[in-house]
């Protein structure tokens, strides 16, 4: 297969997103433990210095522990401690690499759900080495937040996909990513919310598709444009240049899957609602 343009720009991004992270946070690795906290997180907490065994993998999701209710951050401390101990570069290299893969999910989910890839790209570079992110990426006991924005995106990512062909697995592929994003930190458990908004805008980006315009979904009517007319009248507007490829003018985009109207959708996020007010109770 050809090494296509979008597949070289998506590289370029890439080594672009690891190139910040290191740049900005590479001087953390040298740092030490914040021994007020960071203990409580690892080598304090029994299910973490007890290594990666089934048993503290199911006790993580119990109600035991030195710190909040967080089984995502008690499965990557597991993991992390097993591999480096009470070495804290490695622990600060992991929340480095997270905080890389929450960058490119963001560049991902965006870029998916806006086709604008090089303003995608700008934005995960932005959030990448935005100075708002420096406590969570060098502070070992905030490895839930990092973990939390990981999978905030790759719920994002993950939900553009599921609204262009909707099945039950993509949707519980939605589900288990949002389950780990707000269990990681509850600060996101209003995304099923902004998921909503999603819908109307970008995902129907055509008047006619958005579900507040199909009539009988408790919306209205979408109205004629002021200067369409038949055959005989003004000709319609031409496609813009991103639409033409090679072979020609591309097709229109595929209408929105049937059964997409706002019930629906608003129906398919009471589940992810559910999680939310689960994790916070």
């Amino acid at each position: 297969m050809p090494f296509s343009s979008h597949r070289l720009r998506d590289l370029l991004v890439v080594l672009a997103l690891a190139a910040v992270v290191a740049g900005v946070h590479a001087q953390g690795a040298r740092h030490g433990f914040f021994i007020l906290d960071d203990n409580l997180a690892l080598w304090d907490d029994a299910r973490v210095a007890g290594g990666v065994t089934a048993t503290n993998a199911a006790r993580a999701f119990g109600l035991t522990g030195t710190t909040r209710w967080s089984p995502p951050s008690v499965l990557a401390h597991m993991a992390a401690f097993a591999a480096f101990g009470k070495n804290p570069m490695g622990h600060h290299l992991v929340l480095a690499v997270l905080h890389f893969l929450a960058a490119l999910f963001l560049y991902l989910a965006l870029a998916s759900l806006s086709g604008a890839r090089g303003r995608s790209a700008f934005v995960a570079l932005v959030f990448a080495a935005h100075p708002a992110n420096v406590e969570a990426v060098a502070w070992i006991a905030r490895q839930g937040t990092v973990l939390s924005a990981l999978f905030l995106f790759l719920t994002l990512f993950l939900y553009a996909r599921y609204s262009r062909a909707p099945s039950r697995g993509r949707y519980a592929a939605v589900a288990g990513a949002f389950f780990l994003a707000v269990s990681s930190d509850p600060a996101v458990a209003a995304m099923p919310l902004a998921l909503l908004a999603l819908d109307v805008w970008p995902l129907s980006q055509r008047e006619e598709d958005s579900p507040l315009f199909q009539r009988g979904a408790g919306g209205i009517a979408p109205e004629t444009p002021l200067f369409q007319r038949g055959a005989g009248g003004i000709a319609p507007d031409p496609p813009p240049v991103s639409q033409i490829g090679a072979g020609g003018i591309a097709p229109d985009p595929p209408p929105s899957p049937p059964g997409r109207t706002l019930p629906a959708l608003v129906a398919e996020k009471l589940p992810l609602l559910a999680l939310s007010l689960a994790v916070l109770t």
